[in-house]
């Protein structure tokens, strides 16, 4: 059972990392923020690979790191670009739905079948995760979130880029099983955040001033970032990706709890169920 103590210490990271992000990120170029992450958590990951002895690769590396660069990349450049024009509160719940695209993405690609009773607690979570990102103000009726999918590109973007999330971490695996923990996911940080980089470079922006201006808020991220990687990957290497990922979303959680302690926000019915809902469907995903 250790797998559940790296997932949920992945989740405790992501958390912190969205909490920084939505405490301190604003008014700085999402390009450049975006960048300067994946970057940073490369550099700190690729020398823990290193005084760890670098990893002998197998035939399924460059193909498997190279996909999921590419993946992150197409559904970073999505996500920036829906956020820009769609309420925060109705798109981030969208990525919820990723340990359900990964039921079937992780088949396809890595074989992995979850068992009937792990089906019902990824859905679960699922299901819980949602609740818990709804608010007063982006659910009135119980059949808003369906009809919001239905007529709202950006949501329907959303759902998009969790399907390519999903596909992404598939990968993600198959890179960690043919390298080791911190070598794989830096080469595919690096990649990202290169192209990014590139990216924001042809936009006309000043990343490294404004990394310099923002220095202490880049480490803080590039960190939280990087320890998510590897606790994610440590449990990736004990147990099936839809598992993992259903009890990493409890990161959701822990951001709605970062959010009433650290930054004083409002508590909420949905957000009680939500957290019930999840952690029922947590625990019948690690125990079954």
């Amino acid at each position: 059972m250790l797998w559940i103590v790296f997932a949920v210490a992945g989740a405790i990271f992501e958390a912190a990392y969205y909490t920084l992000l939505k405490q301190q990120g604003d008014g700085v170029d999402p390009y450049i923020l975006a960048s300067g992450t994946f970057l940073i958590a490369a550099a700190m990951l690729l020398p823990a690979s290193a005084v760890r002895e670098f990893p002998d690769l197998g035939s399924g590396f460059l193909p498997a790191a190279l996909i999921a660069a590419t993946i992150n990349i197409l559904a970073a450049a999505l996500y920036f670009r829906v956020l820009r024009r769609t309420d925060l509160s109705l798109t981030i719940p969208m990525i919820s739905f990723t340990p359900a695209f990964l039921i079937v993405t992780s088949y396809v690609i890595l074989g992995e079948t979850p068992s009937t009773i792990g089906v019902a607690g990824i859905l679960c979570t699922v299901a819980g995760s949602y609740v818990l990102n709804a608010t007063s103000k982006s659910i009135e009726e119980p059949l808003d979130p369906i009809r919001r999918i239905a007529h709202t590109n950006g949501i329907r973007s959303m759902l998009i880029v969790a399907f390519l999330f999903s596909i992404s971490l598939s990968y993600e695996k198959v890179v960690l099983l043919n390298s080791d923990p911190y070598f794989g996911v830096g080469i595919i940080f690096l990649m990202t955040g290169s192209a990014l980089l590139a990216a924001s470079l042809a936009r006309g922006g000043g990343p490294v001033r404004t990394v310099r201006r923002h220095s202490r808020l880049f480490l803080l991220l590039g960190a939280a970032l990087a320890l998510s990687a590897i606790s994610t990957n440590l449990a990736f290497s004990l147990q099936i990706a839809s598992y993992v990922i259903a009890v990493k979303r409890l990161s959701v959680l822990f951001t709605a709890m970062y959010g009433v302690v650290i930054l004083g926000e409002g508590h909420s019915w949905a957000r009680t169920l939500g957290s019930i809902v999840m952690v029922a469907g947590a625990a019948s995903a690690a125990l079954w």
